[in-house]
């Protein structure tokens, strides 16, 4: 088993921060998608999209690719909006 390096915790922030920011962008360019917890209700959203998607995404391409490489992508759209609807589901607000 490989040890985990700084610069792999670095990157691993990096991209939660900037999954944060995105949705911050999304929260005010998109209408009627809205926060009331601010930048921490952001960042516990975009937490729990990547937990969700480290587990669910898996699952998904592994069913898709036994039907076929367009379903593969059809289920890559699903499979996001899987993600989503459960980050909403865990974090209120």
């Amino acid at each position: 088993m490989s040890r985990i390096r700084v610069a792999d915790l670095l990157r691993l922030v990096v991209a939660w921060l900037i999954s944060a920011v995105a949705l911050g962008v999304a929260v005010l360019l998109l209408p009627g998608v809205e926060t009331t917890g601010g930048f921490l209700s952001l960042l516990a959203v975009s937490a729990v999209t990547g937990l969700v998607g480290v587990l669910i995404r898996p699952v998904l391409a592994e069913l898709a690719a036994a039907v076929g490489w367009i379903a593969v992508g059809l289920m890559a759209l699903v499979g996001q909006a899987v993600v989503m609807q459960v980050a909403l589901w865990v974090v209120p607000g």
